[in-house]
């Protein structure tokens, strides 16, 4: 596929879910005390990705993800870590600038958080050093090799030498991902490729 096509495909998938995410999708989580220490803990993910890169919890790591929902970033930012949310969508930023002030209320943060507009694949990584850049659950939806490539490609180039790029992908084979498809949940409506635990890159671009 030519590039030309690449980002025309890329543009249609980022374009189908600024339309999906527009009047629901990634509601802003309640927030109490509780979560507090559930955000110190982190999650199972979130634990396992900090074996292997040697961060630590409470440090002033640089993050950056692109494709967001404050979910992941927010816990972090709580913790110390200084961190940057691209996303296409406004209505999904402001949704988790909700997510972010309720965090700010209960739990006193001790990082940053930047949230910005954008599409990924026109973010600037001229000056880029973020010690780890992530996505969860984004990649699936460039259904071309080269395409995800390009924008893997583009992860690397967004953090600092020796820094760390983590892409999860949601497991095509969960029992889950049927009804999900089926009842069009979560963006499923939007086309997609699923992954397994075997899936490698099939080509170089």
């Amino acid at each position: 596929m030519n590039d030309e096509k690449q980002f025309e495909t890329a543009y249609s998938a980022a374009e189908a879910w600024r339309e999906v995410l527009k009047e629901k999708g990634y509601d802003p989580k309640p927030v109490t005390r509780w979560f507090c220490i559930r955000f110190a803990i982190l999650s199972r993910a979130w634990r396992r990705i900090l074996r292997h890169t040697g961060f630590k919890r409470f440090a002033p790591v640089r993050a950056l993800e692109f494709g967001c929902g404050g979910a992941q970033l927010v816990p972090l930012y709580v913790n110390g870590w200084n961190c940057t949310d691209v996303d296409v969508s406004p209505e999904v930023l402001a949704r988790a600038q909700v997510y972010i002030e309720r965090a700010q209320k209960h739990c006193r943060p001790k990082g940053t958080i930047e949230p910005k507009c954008a599409d990924f694949k026109d973010y600037d990584t001229e000056s880029s050093t973020y010690d780890i850049n992530f996505q969860f659950g984004v990649r699936e939806y460039f259904l071309e090799d080269c395409e995800r490539q390009r924008y893997v490609k583009k992860m690397f180039d967004a953090t600092r030498p020796g820094g760390f790029v983590v892409a999860v992908v949601p497991n095509g084979d969960h029992a889950f991902r049927t009804e999900q498809r089926e009842r069009g949940l979560g963006g499923h409506t939007i086309p997609k490729r699923d992954f397994d635990q075997w899936s490698r890159w099939r080509k170089h671009c």
